[in-house]
């Protein structure tokens, strides 16, 4: 449809209409030009003519409130700061900042609800709940636990910083701590390593059961370092228990473990875990190692190790088993050599873990010969909790080359 402009009144109210928008665009074009040039040198007295400029622009009266914050007049950067979010009330940023202001000026009251509406503008924003976390810690502490959790789940770059500030926020009280770590198997387990790398052992101890309720899988080996704390601090029993717990977890552990036999994996069916009670490699130069599923005394493979090298004393083969004082016990393995050269051979040695106290030898292996086996009776000293099973050579001087497979390891109770 077609409007006349015949008329000079209905001329008139046309021109004066395009004469009043070019006049409104051109006013907020102008605003926004000053506007955006004021915000380019954003010094206190620009920043405050931009806010005259556009009055309803949440942005400038939050940065206003930086700013006055920055200098120390708390007072003048709470009114901009609420009236920031009074115009805007869905920006999180400016309700932390405002509540930091509240916390300056002590009206606890205002800064409680300032947090609890910043958390309800961005409730899954990991950032929010850190500093929220932050500031409820001295007024809140189980929200604050429960903020500090949804980091640990949200953000794995912070989830040690999470765990920390939990950790001490409690004075060291694990269990109330723990309501800000989740109940996964990752988190328990990064928590324990944080705590042991504090030197915080009991504390760890105490997460140890929490993380074996855990719902979900995950692999022994990624708990050895626990293992290996509890060893270290001359806990084998501990150490054990807990190998046999990680073992009702792991299939893949649980089928190393033979009825009788404290070795474990000791026919080389299962992987190398390299950790633990397992068996343990450490990379030796002149040997090098494999599983060999061409020659085997019994199953499906063996331990080989081809060896050249001079005045070998270990060849990097060992595991801890756990014993008990007193005890007698009967080691046999079985061994096959291809060419073995040497003064003095290899051979299957056990001593004291923690003194390194020779307990039993073997006959040493030289030469050529098929499988065989070599065994060896020995009583737990007492005070001997753990020992090492190791491939030695004693005397260790001279060179020695050749090849040696090792299979169906065992250690009974007499």
């Amino acid at each position: 449809m077609r409007v006349a402009l015949s008329s000079p009144v209905r001329k008139g109210a046309f021109l004066s209409g395009c004469v009043v928008l070019v006049s409104a665009c051109f006013l907020l074009s102008l605003q926004a030009m000053v506007e955006h040039r004021l915000e380019a040198t954003p010094t206190l007295p620009n920043i405050e003519r931009a806010a005259r400029v556009q009055p309803l622009n949440a942005d400038h009266e939050a940065m206003l409130g930086l700013v006055l914050m920055q200098t120390g007049d708390f007072n003048a950067a709470k009114a901009h700061l609420e009236r920031a979010v009074a115009i805007d009330p869905y920006s999180a940023r400016v309700w932390l900042m405002l509540a930091d202001a509240y916390e300056v000026l002590g009206n606890d009251e205002r800064r409680g609800s300032a947090v609890r509406n910043a958390i309800t503008a961005e409730p899954k924003d990991t950032q929010v709940q850190w500093q929220a976390a932050n500031l409820f810690l001295s007024t809140d502490l189980d929200r604050s636990l429960q903020l500090l959790r949804g980091v640990v789940e949200n953000d794995p770059a912070a989830a040690q910083a999470a765990m920390q500030v939990a950790y001490r926020a409690t004075n060291g009280n694990v269990d109330k701590a723990m309501l800000a770590i989740p109940l996964e198997t990752q988190s328990r387990l990064q928590f324990m390593r944080w705590l042991l790398d504090h030197h915080q052992d009991e504390p760890a101890d105490r997460v140890w059961p929490t993380l074996l309720r855990a719902p979900g899988p995950f692999e022994a080996r990624e708990a050895f370092f626990y293992l290996d704390s509890l060893v270290a601090r001359h806990q084998p029993a501990q150490a054990f228990a807990a190998w046999t717990e990680l073992a009702q977890r792991d299939s893949r552990l649980r089928s190393d473990l033979q009825c009788g036999n404290l070795i474990s994996n000791g026919d080389f069916e299962g992987d190398l875990l390299n950790g633990g009670f397992g068996w343990r490699y450490i990379p030796t130069t002149g040997v090098s190692a494999s599983l060999d599923t061409s020659t085997f005394h019994s199953g499906t493979r063996s331990l080989a190790l081809q060896i050249d090298g001079e005045d070998l004393q270990d060849f990097g083969f060992s595991q801890q088993v756990k014993v008990d004082s007193g005890v007698r016990y009967h080691l046999s393995a079985w061994l096959h050599a291809e060419d073995l050269q040497a003064a003095f051979g290899v051979r299957v040695a056990l001593s004291d873990a923690y003194s390194h106290k020779q307990l039993s030898l073997s006959d040493e292996a030289l030469g050529s010969f098929p499988w065989r086996e070599v065994d060896a009776d020995f009583t737990a000293p007492a005070n001997t909790e753990l020992v090492a099973l190791s491939l030695v050579r004693s005397p260790s001087s001279g060179r020695i080359r050749g090849k040696l497979w090792l299979d169906d390891v065992r250690i009974e109770k007499q």
